[in-house]
């Protein structure tokens, strides 16, 4: 029973610590964009970075169901009620910890910090999703989509 017990509840951290979503790539638009006039412009790239963006985390669900789920584990490590309680809080503790943890490496994607130039010769950033951009180079020439999301490059 406890070993059931104990596989359930890291089956159910391990599902819930992949629930966050991604941001959008230069390939989807929101409803909201959907009949818009959008402005383009051109440019080149002239510099890319790696980064990670940080979604925006589920308000403390990592941590609440890593407490939860650590508090049931550790309460079962004992049949003494003693041993129970002192296992319950230790285990509610490091489970909301290991909680948090998750809840941070799901809540992050891949990005590039785009710097180019536009065809009037300034210079700009951009922090895109890396998705669909997978094989974007320094010097390509780009397309630049001012939304009412934001901006968003995509190769021409």
């Amino acid at each position: 029973m406890k070993r059931t017990l104990i596989v359930a509840s890291f089956s159910a951290a391990a599902l819930l610590s992949g629930c966050s979503t991604t941001p959008d790539s230069s390939d989807v638009y929101t409803q909201e964009s959907v009949g818009q006039v959008m402005s383009v412009e051109t440019g080149t790239v002239i510099g890319l970075r790696a980064v990670k963006i940080r979604l925006t985390e589920s308000e403390g669900v990592g941590t609440a169901s890593g407490a939860v789920i650590g508090g049931v584990v550790g309460s079962g490590v004992s049949d003494n009620r003693r041993a129970a309680a002192v296992g319950a809080v230790v285990g509610a503790v490091v489970g909301g910890t290991l909680g948090k943890m998750a809840e941070r490496q799901a809540a992050t994607t891949p990005g590039w910090e785009i710097t180019y130039r536009d065809a009037q010769g300034r210079t700009h950033i951009v922090v895109q999703p890396m998705k669909g951009l997978e094989n974007l180079r320094v010097g390509e020439r780009i397309r630049i989509v001012h939304t009412p999301d934001g901006v968003r490059i995509s190769p021409l």
